[in-house]
């Protein structure tokens, strides 16, 4: 599969799910980040104008600082990373939000990071309201899902039922 998926080198862009440190990423993509993690330099040298993804929860906010560390610390010039859309957040998550991104900020300002990478969270683009013609989204269309077992699904997070792409 390796040697296949070098022969397609820059015609198939593979993305790449990683959260961040181990503790946000384990919490919500079944304890795989220490597999995600070896095999991330073939990811990159297969596809290395590919794009990570990254997701944001309640229940990660208290490591949002730490993932963006370890995102920061990858051999990546963008950190794509966004909010669950679902209604998940509880009361208080919008002050831990802001802590979070006022320590990213000044680690990305102390390092002169700012410079080097393109961190999506601080896109200003993303306080624009959007509208549902826009099809941001690839579901079904331009991208596949695949999960730890190879099988190919429109997309993980919509992922209603047991059964894979045929």
């Amino acid at each position: 599969m390796r040697q296949r998926l070098l022969k397609l080198r820059c015609k198939l862009i593979l993305g790449l799910s990683v959260d961040g440190c181990k503790e946000i990423h384990d919490l919500a993509r079944s304890n795989s980040f220490d597999a995600v993690m070896r095999g991330f330099h073939f990811w990159k040298k297969q596809s290395p104008c590919g794009l990570t993804k990254s997701t944001i929860s309640s229940n990660g906010l208290p490591f949002l600082f730490e993932s963006a560390k370890v995102l920061l610390s990858l051999p990546m010039d963008v950190i794509m990373i966004n909010t669950v859309f679902e209604d998940v957040w509880k009361d208080g998550d919008e002050d831990l939000y802001y802590e979070q991104m006022l320590k990213i900020a000044d680690y990305m300002v102390d390092n002169e990071l700012y410079r080097q990478k393109y961190f999506r969270l601080f896109d200003t683009g993303l306080m624009t309201p959007r509208q549902d013609s826009w099809g941001w989204c690839g579901c079904g269309k331009s991208m596949l899902a695949v999960d730890h077992t190879g099988a190919l699904f429109p997309c993980l997070r919509f992922k209603t039922s047991p059964t894979p792409y045929q």
